[in-house]
């Protein structure tokens, strides 16, 4: 079964051992060049264990086309579930929590030695498991999307493709300029406003519109309803200057207390 499919792979449903698993297939063949950074990133995520992050269970290379196997999550990706009209909204529980298992996910990769840094972080890159219990995916292998990039056709799919990932980035990944383990909580901050609206954020613009957004320190509007704290976070969070916004270590302390006082 096809779970997924976008520019850079596609992903599968498929059973190892009488369990479930995702099995990702790259559509784009490993280069003679990267096939060294494809085994140093393997040998990375292998030594990853958290409840927050998705699991890695095993790597097949034999074929042309890498195959990455992977936990498999039951009620699929955040985006979905946040987009598909016929679920209702999150309780302010369920909010919290999913926000919470993320920024705990992220500590840990950030909290590695060397810290592991996701640069791709959003909705459809966090998954659900039962009870929504959340779990940060699709980090690594960054340098082989690139590549895959540049080698798959150019369509509709791959536009639509772009200008979500670029919803999401911090400026400083669009601009090409120094980058942090901060340019995650800015996409975090992204994340959280979509999951209070249920909107797809700069949704409509083009990926030219976007950049100029972002670029003007216009970021998407916060309803007065949100909850004062949340709104000066999720602000601080997608800050133009990475200096100013928290570390996930902050974000996950109030996310935490937030989730007890409901």
């Amino acid at each position: 079964d096809l779970l997924g499919d976008n520019v850079y792979s596609q992903v599968f449903k498929g059973s190892y051992q009488h369990t479930e698993v995702a099995v990702k297939r790259l559509k784009a063949p490993l280069q003679p060049r990267d096939r060294n950074y494809f085994a140093a990133e393997v040998s990375m995520f292998e030594e990853l264990c958290h409840s927050n992050v998705v699991q890695l269970i095993g790597v097949c290379t034999t074929d042309k086309l890498p195959l990455v196997v992977l936990e498999y999550m039951v009620l699929g990706n955040l985006h979905n579930w946040l987009h598909d009209p016929s679920r209702t909204a999150l309780e302010h529980k369920q909010f919290y929590q999913i926000a919470r298992d993320v920024s705990a996910g992220m500590l840990y990769l950030h909290q590695r030695q060397p810290p592991v840094l996701h640069l791709n972080l959003n909705s459809c890159n966090v998954l659900l498991g039962q009870g929504l219990h959340a779990k940060v995916a699709d980090f690594g292998f960054s340098k082989l999307k690139h590549e895959a990039d540049h080698k798959v056709t150019r369509g509709n799919n791959k536009t639509k493709q772009i200008q979500g990932n670029t919803a999401w980035m911090a400026p400083e990944l669009l601009t090409g300029s120094d980058v942090i383990a901060k340019a995650d909580v800015y996409s975090f901050a992204v994340v959280l406003w979509e999951m209070l609206t249920r909107k797809t954020p700069y949704d409509g613009m083009t990926v030219y519109q976007i950049l100029e957004n972002v670029r003007v320190n216009k970021r998407p509007p916060i309803s007065g309803s949100c909850p004062a704290e949340l709104t000066k976070l999720i602000q601080r969070s997608w800050d133009p200057n990475p200096a100013v916004r928290p570390g996930f270590k902050v974000n996950l302390y109030f996310l935490m207390q937030s989730f007890l006082m409901i």
